[in-house]
């Protein structure tokens, strides 16, 4: 109990000491505290006046050289920077907190200055505004200002040098991107427009963001690349909530930014098209109930991603990125099919538009799975072994998740538009194999998994007692029958159609099941 309150102040305690503005609070605290006890140790008495107009003539010399040398860092990071990425982010560093810099020591000297102008020789007493002022509160002002000013010299130099990391840089331009600029998006259109004053021109920040990352690529900069895509991926729920999603262009370029970068990301460092595909899921996920065109859209991304991988895919799957990616892509995939079939919260309401577009999304997904394998069979991929495992791993990801759904769910409507979709791809799977198959035998223990799920999905589908849905997958079932060659003998085996038999009534099912099968099969076989 202990250690997790110690961990919960040490979290707190980060993410405030995060904040400049904290920082500066702190440092105003530090700075006031140590004006009071100065004035303890300040010579009142003989020399009051010299040493007091020692002190007013020599800060703002020393004061205004620090800001000078902090300037021409400033100027010098600033033409760094916009070398290594772009000169459209020299705004970062000509920040609030740059200008806040420069305001804190402007204000300093000013003050500095102005007591020397009207502080007497003679100790008579000063009226500003009516009311004496102590001397001592004019004093202890300028302790104040003197420390302060030198003081947050120390997180200005800080933040600005973590500024310059290109995560941050990254990071800064994302949360740079205002609610008038999502709102008012615009791609560049010079044919039919004359922009003749470059405040004419559309501001493009999230380009400039791709640009940096782009150039990472090229330059083998691939942590920067990688770090920036988490960070694209991460930041999509926030713009979407700060534009209320009132400009469908910006987040379509923000998906397609993101595809691209995946894509183009290939032959480089594994790890960056991982996470365009994560990003990809994410806001697929996110979209899916707010709008289901940019939901659809991040799913074509990554189903662009994992065909690019199965086109390039080599031969030697054992030391092979393509490999891990495409299960990587099958299981994204799996876990949007998850998200899509998994029960609504406690008290949402599904309207029927919202179960159209998930059986539509379901279907999509189902023709990517197939598309992937049959790219990679189109190149004999599957033909080895090793690879066939793709197969598996596919089968796995999609079938899983609706079983589960099809025991949880009484939508009967919705349970039987996926299962008819589902049978469909399995019977589709069944052909790609029968074709690998003719030259790798091993591939039979898919078929028996193939047998294995429509079993389970009979004894579900017959519990809800789903005719029209039994009929389709039976159908589907003496389809695929001739197709494997008669591979699908298991079928007849009461313990692959029915999980579990421990009643009268599944057996009797099960019975039904096998007559209305073969009866299907007869005709398949006549035809």
């Amino acid at each position: 109990m202990l250690s997790k309150i110690c961990k919960n102040c040490a979290y707190v305690m980060d993410y405030f000491l995060s904040k400049e503005w904290f920082q500066v609070l702190i440092i105003a605290a530090i700075s006031a505290l140590l004006a009071y006890y100065s004035l303890f140790y300040f010579a009142w008495g003989t020399g009051f006046d010299e040493n007091l107009r020692y002190i007013l003539s020599t800060l703002p010399q020393t004061q205004g050289a620090i800001v000078g040398i902090v300037a021409s860092i400033s100027i010098v990071a600033i033409q760094m920077v916009s070398q290594q990425y772009s000169t459209r982010i020299t705004h970062l560093l000509l920040n609030k907190t740059f200008w806040g810099f420069i305001i804190a020591y402007i204000v300093s000297m000013s003050y500095e200055v102005l007591i020397l102008g009207f502080m007497p020789t003679a100790r008579i007493p000063v009226f500003i505004g009516g009311y004496e002022i102590s001397y001592h509160i004019l004093i202890g002002i300028l302790f104040f200002f003197v420390y302060f000013d030198f003081l947050i010299l120390l997180p200005y130099m800080k933040n600005t040098i973590n500024g310059l990391k290109p995560e941050n840089v990254i990071d800064a331009l994302i949360n740079s991107i205002s609610k008038d600029e999502i709102k008012n998006y615009r791609s560049l259109d010079s044919e039919n427009k004359d922009y003749k004053s470059a405040r004419n021109i559309p501001k493009n920040t999230l380009r400039t963001v791709y640009y940096i990352i782009g150039k990472s690529l090229k330059s083998d900069h691939y942590m920067t690349a990688r770090n920036g895509i988490i960070l694209l991926g991460a930041n999509y729920s926030v713009l979407a909530k700060k534009g209320k999603f009132k400009n469908k262009k910006f987040f379509e370029s923000y998906i397609d930014n993101l595809k691209n970068l995946g894509l183009t990301a290939y032959g480089t460092s594994f790890s960056i098209s991982r996470e365009a595909i994560i990003s990809l899921e994410k806001i697929s996920k996110f979209e899916l109930n707010r709008n289901y065109d940019l939901s659809l859209r991040a799913l074509n991304g990554i189903k662009k991603i994992g065909l690019l991988y199965a086109q390039e895919y080599e031969l030697k799957i054992d030391k092979s990125d393509e490999k891990e990616l495409i299960h990587i892509v099958f299981e994204k995939l799996g876990n949007i099919i998850k998200f899509i079939l998994s029960k609504p919260k406690h008290n949402e309401k599904i309207i029927s538009k919202q179960v159209t577009f998930k059986i539509m999304m379901f279907s999509e997904i189902l023709k990517i799975f197939e598309l992937i394998l049959d790219k990679l069979n189109s190149r004999d991929i599957l033909k080895n072994e090793a690879a066939g495992t793709l197969i598996l791993d596919a089968l796995n990801n999609f079938s899983k998740p609706v079983i589960e759904f099809i025991k949880t769910n009484e939508n009967t409507e919705f349970v039987s538009e996926i299962v008819c979709n589902l049978s469909k791809t399995l019977k589709n799977f069944v052909k790609l194999i029968s074709k690998t198959n003719e030259e790798n035998e091993s591939l039979n223990e898919y078929l028996i998994e193939i047998v294995k799920i429509y079993g389970i999905i009979l004894d579900l589908i017959c519990e809800k007692t789903i005719e029209k849905t039994i009929d389709t997958i039976l159908l589907d079932i003496s389809e695929i029958w001739k197709i494997s060659n008669g591979k699908f003998e298991q079928i007849f085996g009461i313990g692959d159609i029915v999980e579990n038999i421990d009643n009268s009534e599944k057996i009797k099912c099960a019975d039904s099941l096998r007559e209305q099968l073969i009866e299907k099969i007869s005709k398949q076989d006549n035809n």
